[in-house]
């Protein structure tokens, strides 16, 4: 409770104070205190923010739910030398026809983990044996296992799409990038256990734009596209084109004074012991060259210091491209809450954004 306090001071005194402040800090601070541990905090507010759109939670560690997934944690032990041959043909499929495999497979994962005490270890398959890092089962203890104490095993991420369909039968299932890429590995195994695969759709992906962002982006003739596409490529062109900062004459002058003095040394070294013609030069080039280092290093640093525009650039780069990555993946929901309220919910859920795949920009 005191990491979490400490951590939610630490966040209000890194925002603006609006009047949307107080509401914010009252949800999350109120939902921290009725909650056991993060997962329970994270599920309260998810439930504040999404349960009147129609939301249903679930912790599948919860006994019941390890109860009605009994059946296919015994199918997956009758058939896990099956379900490791198909993954290896899929990922072949996936590797002929020019994808990068997502997942790691090899002939002995069971695809399984299994309960020691509170330590979730992974099982692997050797022989008819089943074995973690503190015991080792045969298939039928497994068998039993599984049928009487369902609540000591865990999927992994093979076997949690055949968990999800067989206790959530669905139309359609919505993933970000990654687990959908998963899903292209399941087909086979989802027909092995007389289960029909949902059409797999991905998550829809949205920037935030805001009207002070905008017109940062107007000063370069830039649009939000063009950051999302090609910013680094742009923003290389942009520098280069930038008036030469006044130290780049200093570092000339150093050169020319390394050649100056330094070579003739050189030459004078190669007189006395012509053997130390390739040291000597190549020690001449890598003087030269850790000038021009310290001179390209300096000038970035003093342009990021000095010039307004690159500030500007910066600013773009950390909103539309945090840590060079999308918003939705490095940026919190709550500071925009901050700025424009908890309403920002119902407006995004209204929004009429189109479902086809595309990323899709929304102004604030």
């Amino acid at each position: 409770e005191e990491a979490c306090e400490r951590f939610l001071a630490q966040f209000f005194h890194g925002q603006i104070e609006t009047e949307e402040t107080a509401s914010i800090r009252e949800l999350v601070e109120t939902t921290a205190a009725e909650s056991e541990n993060v997962a329970e905090w994270f599920a309260r507010l998810m439930a504040q923010l999404f349960g009147k759109h129609g939301l249903i939670l679930v912790e599948s560690s919860l006994p019941f739910v390890r109860e009605l997934e009994s059946p296919i944690f015994q199918q997956v032990i009758e058939k896990n030398e099956q379900v490791a041959d198909l993954l290896l043909k899929a990922a072949d499929r996936i590797t002929t026809a020019g994808y990068p495999l997502q997942l790691q497979v090899e002939e002995h994962q069971a695809n399984l983990f299994l309960y020691e005490g509170t330590d979730r270890l992974l099982l692997e398959r050797h022989g008819d044996r089943f074995v973690n890092r503190r015991a080792s089962y045969s298939r039928e203890d497994l068998l039993k296992l599984a049928a009487e104490r369902p609540e000591r095993f865990s999927a992994n991420v093979v076997t949690r799409g055949l968990m999800q369909e067989h206790i959530f039968p669905s139309l359609a299932f919505i993933g970000g990038p990654g687990e959908v890429a998963y899903w292209a590995y399941y087909r086979e195994i989802f027909e092995l256990f007389g289960m029909r695969m949902p059409i797999v759709l991905p998550r829809m992906s949205i920037t935030l734009m805001e009207g002070a962002k905008q017109r940062l982006l107007e000063g370069f003739g830039l649009s939000v596209e063009d950051v999302l596409t090609h910013f680094e490529q742009w923003k290389e062109e942009w520098m280069q084109q930038q008036e030469p900062h006044p130290l780049h004459e200093h570092f000339s002058q150093a050169r020319a004074t390394i050649q100056s003095t330094y070579l003739p040394l050189v030459e004078e070294v190669v007189r006395l012991d012509g053997g130390l013609r390739n040291l000597a030069d190549k020690n001449a080039e890598l003087l030269l060259a850790q000038v021009a280092f310290l001179e390209e290093r300096l000038v970035r640093a003093l342009q990021q210091q000095d010039d307004v525009a690159y500030t500007r650039l910066q600013r773009i780069e950390a909103f539309l491209l945090p840590e060079g990555g999308l918003q939705e993946r490095k940026l919190s929901f709550l500071p925009f809450a901050n700025k424009y309220g908890l309403g920002l919910v119902d407006r995004l859920v209204e929004a009429p954004f189109t479902h086809d795949g595309t990323h899709q920009i929304f102004y604030v």
